[in-house]
């Protein structure tokens, strides 16, 4: 036998009856859509909002898809055109795709932060069904109709009033500017430049987001 004890006795062996076990069946199942955030249809979305896919099992992006890595595209309704395509393995413009476990989330603004959706527009999102797979290799099999979660940016900021009004005179030579908005709002880029002029377009000086003397508070913007 295969081992025996110390005296030189063979152990017998086990048989069917003795042991026996069944393995798991393959999961021939795609991955489901579970929840998408904002929800389908969503209206007012930030133009700076990040999407999240939540499907009903752990995925990966599918080592087939030929456009270099998981493709997700967000289109714009009006014409289908795209608005930004999204890879798992490579930079495409600073559109970034992150998979954890199972949900694949989206950043709408560059590595730089530069917002990329337009105000009051409807967009779609596209992806063909290899975009990604589950852990025995199954792919998604649908998302791939143009009336995939669709939403609608919201309006752009409307002024409302300032401080100092215009033309005010006897202004103090260092005033907290206030300007204040319709709605909450965000800056497009961090690096976008708010500029202060004289009357004669000589430039005073230049202000971003990153400066301490400029504040925004929902939908009002200051400079302390």
């Amino acid at each position: 036998g295969l081992v025996q004890d110390m005296e030189g006795n063979s152990f017998p062996g086990l048989g069917k009856a003795d042991w026996s076990f069944t393995t798991v069946g393959l999961d021939a199942t795609g991955p489901v859509v579970q929840s998408l955030s904002p929800v389908d249809g969503a209206m007012d979305v930030p133009k700076n909002q990040i999407f999240t896919i939540t499907f009903d099992e752990d995925i990966e992006p599918h080592p087939y898809n030929t456009t270099g890595g998981a493709q997700i595209l967000i289109k714009n309704s009006s014409d289908n055109s795209t608005q930004r395509t999204y890879y798992n393995t490579l930079d495409y413009l600073g559109a970034r795709l992150d998979v954890s476990g199972g949900t694949v989330t989206l950043n709408s603004s560059d590595l730089a932060g530069y917002e990329i959706l337009e105000a009051s527009t409807q967009y779609h999102f596209y992806f063909p069904g290899s975009s990604f797979q589950n852990k025995n290799g199954v792919a998604t099999t649908y998302q791939t109709g143009d009336d995939f979660w669709t939403f609608t940016t919201g309006p752009k900021p409307v002024e409302e009033s300032r401080y100092p009004a215009h033309n005010a005179t006897d202004v103090e030579l260092v005033p907290d500017v206030e300007i204040d908005y319709d709605i909450s709002f965000s800056f497009v880029s961090p690096t976008a430049q708010i500029l202060v002029l004289y009357k004669n377009g000589a430039v005073v000086r230049g202000y971003t987001p990153q400066d301490d003397e400029i504040r925004l508070d929902g939908d009002k913007l200051f400079f302390e």
